[in-house]
């Protein structure tokens, strides 16, 4: 459970991101709308004038700049302030200007009300913005099954991801977009996907796609656009993944079906495995195991049982109570714990009859 500084330091992260991302928003829809804008502006400003050098009959005089402005503006809206003036060039504007308001400011501000206030109607161009004030983040390109999985890891410790996937119509991207995360619906071998995504700040490339060449195309492009990026690739073919990593200098290599089959195969093996992995070319386990009442292990410690089995206690968890993260090694073993170990197969099959023989 994170602390409450933590979750605050998070909040804040996103507000700030937030105002930069809408800060960067506003200037493309001022750049979408410049014509239109400048237009308006020139307009008013012409208008404003106009008013201010030509004297009002029912004002007695000329209008100052704040009147100017008003019955410029009013006059955008079809409701001029004053009557139809004696002055030809202001009557040409009282003509005009309804029309202009009617066609170019009235279509401008619902248009820009719409992106500002109604994102989903340019979410795109939104991402696009979001993605790019990302900082020290990690890219996950592929949202099938694994890159999914992968992307509720991440956003379980809390970490900020961008993603990238080609395929709208994954059964996955409802579910990413609801999350708030920032999904890019492009296809991640060009290297403007890379770029938008934010490869040039970004910790870490996560490449989980269905396709080994493409996943290899990736890995290069993003490694060359940030040499200091750290790559992981998934591979289907475990061997060719290990030469990859080696040839390419690539952090990570995996292959699914290798990080799958060691917990499946275990699993037929009277052991609840809970995880795997392979070092120095050794498989190591982690298990669960339930002590029952006639265990020899009953009354013995921690330290005692892992010297002796060879294998590492992560956790124990007594009946009734919290599970022990890293408990002392002079704890005793009583009946009814629940023990997390950890260690190389053959330990923890003999561990486990050890466990559940009878006295």
């Amino acid at each position: 459970m994170p602390s409450a500084g933590r979750l605050a330091a998070d909040r804040g992260r996103k507000l700030r991101r937030w105002a930069r991302a809408m800060a960067r928003y506003l200037r493309i829809i001022v750049r979408k709308f410049w014509l239109q804008s400048t237009l308006i502006v020139v307009s008013l400003l012409a208008g404003a004038l106009l008013f201010h050098r030509t004297p009002i009959e029912s004002l007695g005089r000329c209008p100052d700049w704040s009147e100017s402005v008003f019955a410029t503006y009013s006059l955008f809206a079809m409701q001029p302030a004053y009557p139809l003036p004696a002055s030809w060039a202001l009557r040409f504007v009282y003509f005009l200007y309804p029309l202009l308001g009617l066609l170019v400011v009235a279509d401008t501000v619902v248009r820009v009300a719409l992106l500002l206030f109604s994102r989903q109607e340019n979410q795109k161009e939104w991402t696009k913005v979001l993605a790019s004030t990302y900082r020290d983040h990690i890219i996950l390109c592929g949202l099938g099954r694994v890159g999914y999985r992968i992307l509720e890891r991440l956003l379980g410790w809390h970490l900020d991801v961008v993603v990238i996937e080609k395929n709208s119509d994954s059964p996955f991207v409802q579910r990413v977009q609801q999350l708030k995360v920032p999904l890019l619906l492009l296809d991640a071998r060009q290297e403007e996907s890379l770029l938008t995504a934010g490869i040039a700040h970004a910790h870490t490339l996560i490449i989980a796609t269905n396709d080994d060449l493409g996943n290899v195309e990736i890995a290069l492009d993003g490694r060359r656009l940030n040499p200091k990026v750290r790559v992981v690739l998934r591979m289907f073919d475990d061997t060719i993944a290990g030469k990859l990593a080696d040839a390419f200098h690539l952090d990570v290599a995996f292959s699914s079906a290798a990080v799958a089959a060691p917990i499946v195969a275990a699993s037929v093996l009277d052991l609840e495995i809970v995880g795997s992995f392979a070092l120095e070319g050794r498989e190591l386990f982690t298990a669960k195991l339930h002590v029952p009442s006639a265990s020899p292990l009953v009354g013995r410690t921690l330290g005692q049982v892992a010297t002796e089995q060879r294998v590492m206690i992560l956790s124990r968890k007594p009946q009734d109570q919290p599970m022990m993260f890293s408990p002392a090694a002079n704890d005793p073993i009583c009946a009814g714990d629940c023990v997390v170990v950890h260690g190389e197969l053959a330990d923890l099959r003999a561990f486990t009859k050890l466990v559940k023989h009878p006295r």
